[in-house]
């Protein structure tokens, strides 16, 4: 995958060598999931954005159920599973994102 702004991968693409291992092409990709983390070659992280996201709702409603029937600390563990190991894991991508999208994290 070449990464880098937009503009400048439309001007490169003609110009980006054919890459060859063991003997096999390797083809352009836009996008590619790494270790559960979506990488676009524009590095935006949108695609990573939206796929924490639908995470995070997903624990709320889960949450919203659970709360009234589990004792605290066990409800505790539930949100630690749900929703930090999200948000821990690939923190550093969360750092790239504007402030709005942060702000609708911390909201969820």
């Amino acid at each position: 995958m070449a990464v880098g702004h937009k503009r400048k991968l439309n001007r490169v693409d003609d110009e980006l060598p054919n890459f060859v291992l063991n003997n096999e092409a390797i083809k352009r990709v836009e996008k590619i999931k790494h270790l559960g983390i979506n990488i676009d070659e524009n590095q935006n992280w949108k695609q990573q954005y939206k796929t924490v996201k639908n995470k995070l709702k997903g624990g709320t409603s889960s949450l919203r159920k659970l709360k009234d029937t589990l004792p605290q600390r066990k409800f505790e563990q539930v949100y630690k599973a749900l929703f930090e190991s999200h948000l821990r894991y690939g923190n550093i991508v969360m750092n790239a994102l504007s402030n709005t999208k942060l702000s609708k994290f911390r909201r969820l």
